[in-house]
């Protein structure tokens, strides 16, 4: 008999965190039991804080410190940050999105 993971721990809040290890290793990090609560993963009070959290553990800061779209882009989305750019959805409109942030910001 099957488990219910792929239906519980599916993509879910502002990274699409998914997989039951992922849930329980960032509901660790937050004091947060993601395991057996999964619908906190989209809470507003959580949705922001789980992707900030994914994203450090996820290594990415390095790579914005560089701009590197690609790599960040690989590291939360293919899990592998020498992804080739051509698996990586929506890859130019993400390279706009940085270009328009940092002229926003002053940092352009």
């Amino acid at each position: 008999m099957g488990t219910d993971d792929g239906f519980n721990f599916c993509g879910c809040g502002c990274l699409q965190i998914t997989g039951r290890e992922s849930y329980q290793k960032i509901g660790q990090s937050l004091g947060l039991d993601l395991v057996n609560n999964p619908d906190l993963v989209n809470a507003p009070q959580n949705v922001l804080l789980i992707a900030g959290t994914e994203f450090v553990k996820s290594g990415c800061l390095p790579d914005c410190d560089q701009d590197n779209v690609v790599r960040v882009s690989a590291r939360i989305n293919v899990g592998n940050p020498s992804a080739s750019p051509g698996k990586i959805n929506g890859l130019a409109e993400r390279k706009r999105q940085l270009t328009i942030w940092k002229r926003e910001f002053g940092l352009a």
